[in-house]
């Protein structure tokens, strides 16, 4: 998924991630509201950075080819957004190494995974002014 050696402009702004179970099990409408409610209180109301795109599965955290999970990191890979808004750890996926795993390739992407409903255990980036990743490699290199 790292994208290293084309280095995109990241569009300043948040996608947001919504995920829950099957859909026989949960009431899906509710809680994907529930979620995104505490997104928009804990992350997004404070934030000047404008939302610009929802992505919502219906499906076990545990498969990894959610379809919209699947399209949120084909877009991080274009550099449509900055910043991700999840609301817990679990709700991004519930194997936590390839949570972990997925998070670092995101952060070497330049973006900002924050978890709403977590944050002792949140894998955020503070939130900063996206730059592009070659200005990120310069930083470094300094």
């Amino acid at each position: 998924m790292t994208n290293k050696h084309n280095p995109l402009a990241l569009q300043p702004g948040w996608a947001i991630y919504l995920r829950t179970s099957d859909a026989g099990i949960q009431n899906t409408k509710n809680l994907q509201e529930r979620q995104r409610h505490t997104l928009e209180r804990t992350l997004l109301q404070h934030s000047p950075l404008p939302v610009i795109e929802t992505y919502a599965d219906v499906e076990s955290g545990l498969t990894p080819n959610r379809p919209e999970y699947q399209q949120l990191l084909h877009d991080a890979q274009l550099g449509k957004f900055s910043h991700i808004a999840v609301a817990s750890p679990d709700r991004f996926g519930r194997d936590p190494l390839k949570t972990v795993q997925r998070y670092h390739e995101l952060a070497d992407l330049g973006i900002s995974v924050q978890f709403a409903e977590s944050p002792e255990s949140s894998y955020s980036l503070p939130p900063s002014t996206p730059t592009s990743h070659k200005e990120q490699a310069n930083d470094q290199e300094a």
